[in-house]
């Protein structure tokens, strides 16, 4: 069940970075389309949490964000904090970390640099948020971009 909950969060964060396209760094990537600022709040469990991911996913594209230490998030559709363009989104809200891996098999100075680590030193992946809400078809939660400013509070559950 694991495997298919992370390969879905997975394809979903995939998919929607797709649609958002990659930035340079320099410039404008917007190709003309009209954004309106977009950002808010994500509570797990009614409290703030840090380095949540927030992904809108539209019927034409998609936007993403991440929480800070306080919870607080701006969305990003083209250029870093952008905003997002007028529309209906559906939300999947994900907090992945991987813990127990073993970094001996990255660290240049080890004698397991450079070779390929078993499976049990790649350790596990583990999301600190509901199942339900890494699918913005699953998780319940929409949002409404209109013109001016959008502000939205995501309350999610980690079980």
């Amino acid at each position: 069940m694991n495997c298919v909950r992370f390969g879905i969060a997975g394809a979903v964060s995939f998919f929607a970075m797709l649609s958002i396209g990659c930035g340079s760094g320099s410039g404008t990537n917007n190709p003309g389309v009209t954004v309106h600022p977009a950002s808010g709040k994500v509570l797990v469990d009614g409290a703030p949490m840090e380095g949540v991911t927030v992904i809108l996913k539209g019927k034409d594209r998609g936007a993403s964000a991440k929480s800070d230490a306080q919870g607080t998030f701006t969305f990003t559709t083209f250029d870093a904090g952008d905003g997002v363009p007028e529309g209906s989104y559906k939300v999947a809200v994900l907090k992945l970390e991987t813990v127990g891996a073993d970094s001996s098999y990255f660290d240049e100075n080890s004698p397991n640099y450079g070779k390929t680590p078993p499976p049990e030193a790649m350790g596990k992946v583990v999301d600190h948020i509901a199942e339900k809400y890494a699918d913005a078809e699953t998780s319940g939660l929409t949002a409404e971009v209109k013109p001016g400013d959008n502000d939205f509070t995501f309350e999610v559950t980690s079980k």
